[in-house]
C-alpha cells in the first residue's frame, strides 16, 4: 500500500466480494499492539515446508519432550506457534492465536523490537534469523535436543548442528552472488574470493564488495563472491514504468482537480533483474597496475540460491 498518498484501493481488493478461508494453514494472529510486521513474517515463514516440517508437534510430544523452562525456549514457542497455525484447533475462522511468548523470546533485550511499537519488517527479518542461529549454535556442543526438533534432515550448512539434530533454518535464505570487476587498464585476469560472511555478524553494501575486491584484484579482471547475503536489494525507479506517459498524463488531471482513479507505474519485474546485472562504468579509479587514473567496469554475476531467494524492493 502506498502511506503517503493513501492509495489503498488502488492495490487492495475494495468493492469485490471475498470469501474468507479457514482450515489448517489459514489461521490468523493477533496483533500485539502494533506489531503487524512480526505477524505477517511468521505467517510467511510458516508457510514453508520446511518450517512446517520441522516445528509441528502435536501437543502431547510438545508437553513430554519439554525443557525446563519452555515459556524462554525459542524451539518450544515456535513448535507451538507451528501446531496453532497447521492443526484444526484454531482453524474454524473465529478464533486466532496470540504469539506474545514467542515475541518475548526473540525481542528479549532489543529496544525496538520488545517494544509493541511499529517497526522495520527486513530488520525484524534479520534479527528472527539470527536468534535461531544463535539458538543452533549454542546447542551445537549440549545434548541433543528433545525429540520434537529430530525429525528431518535438510540440506543445509553446519554438519555439528546437524549431528545433533538441529537444523539451522536461517540457512534456507542465503545466497551467493559473483560480482564481476575490470580494470579497462591492464584487462588482466584474476579470481579472487570473498570468505564466507555470516550475515548477521557483518553487512556490507555491494559497493563496497565490489571495491574490496578490486583492490584485492590488483586491478585485474575478479570474480568476487559475496556470500551469506540473505535479502537481493533491487533498486525501483519511477523512470522504470513502462507506462510512463499514461502516469504522467493521470498526474496532470490529478492536479486539476480530476476525481478520475489516478493510473499507477507498472514497473516489469524482469527490468529490475536487468538493472541490478547490468554493468556499471566507473571513472577516477587508480589503477594499481599502471598506476594512473583510469576507469573500470563492474557487474553482477551468476550466483546460488540455498532455498528461497528473499528479494527487497527500495
Amino acid at each position: 500500500m502506498n502511506g503517503c498518498s493513501f492509495e489503498w484501493s488502488a492495490i487492495t481488493e475494495s468493492g469485490t466480494n471475498l470469501v474468507p478461508l479457514t482450515g489448517p494453514g489459514h489461521v490468523g494472529l493477533r496483533n500485539l499492539g502494533n506489531t503487524c510486521y512480526i505477524n505477517s513474517l511468521l505467517q510467511l515463514f510458516f508457510a514453508l515446508p520446511e518450517f512446517h516440517e520441522q516445528f509441528f508437534r502435536e501437543p502431547t510430544d510438545l508437553y513430554l519432550n519439554a525443557p525446563q523452562d519452555p515459556a524462554s525456549d525459542l524451539v518450544t514457542q515456535l513448535c507451538k506457534l507451528a501446531y496453532g497455525l497447521g492443526s484444526t484447533k484454531y482453524a474454524d475462522g473465529t478464533s486466532e492465536i496470540s504469539p506474545k511468548m514467542l515475541k518475548t523470546i526473540v525481542g528479549r533485550n532489543h529496544p525496538e523490537f520488545s517494544s509493541i511499537r511499529q517497526q522495520d519488517i527486513h530488520e525484524y527479518y534479520q534479527h528472527f534469523l539470527k536468534c535461531m542461529s544463535r539458538y543452533v549454535y549454542a546447542h551445537m556442543h549440549k545434548q541433543p535436543l528433545r525429540s520434537f526438533v529430530l525429525n528431518t534432515e535438510c540440506s543445509l550448512r553446519g554438519s555439528a548442528a546437524r549431528a545433533q539434530g538441529i537444523n539451522d533454518l536461517s540457512q534456507l535464505f542465503t545466497f551467493d552472488q559473483e560480482v564481476r570487476l575490470e580494470c579497462l587498464q591492464s584487462h588482466r585476469v584474476r579470481y579472487v574470493t570473498c570468505l564466507p560472511q555470516f550475515f548477521a555478524l557483518i553487512s556490507l553494501s555491494l559497493s563496497l564488495i565490489r571495491l574490496l575486491g578490486f583492490v584485492l584484484s590488483c586491478g585485474s579482471i575478479s570474480y568476487t563472491t559475496v556470500s551469506g547475503e540473505n535479502t537481493l536489494a533491487l533498486a525501483v525507479s519511477a523512470e522504470d514504468a513502462i507506462n510512463q506517459e499514461e502516469v504522467a498524463a493521470s498526474q496532470e488531471r490529478a492536479d486539476s482537480g480530476s476525481l478520475l482513479p489516478q493510473v499507477l507505474p507498472i514497473i516489469p519485474f524482469e527490468r529490475l533483474l536487468e538493472k541490478f546485472a547490468a554493468s556499471e562504468i566507473i571513472d577516477h579509479f587508480m589503477s594499481p597496475v599502471t598506476q594512473q587514473l583510469g576507469t573500470h567496469n563492474d557487474g553482477a554475476g551468476d550466483g546460488s540460491v540455498q532455498g528461497y531467494l528473499p528479494i527487497s524492493c527500495d
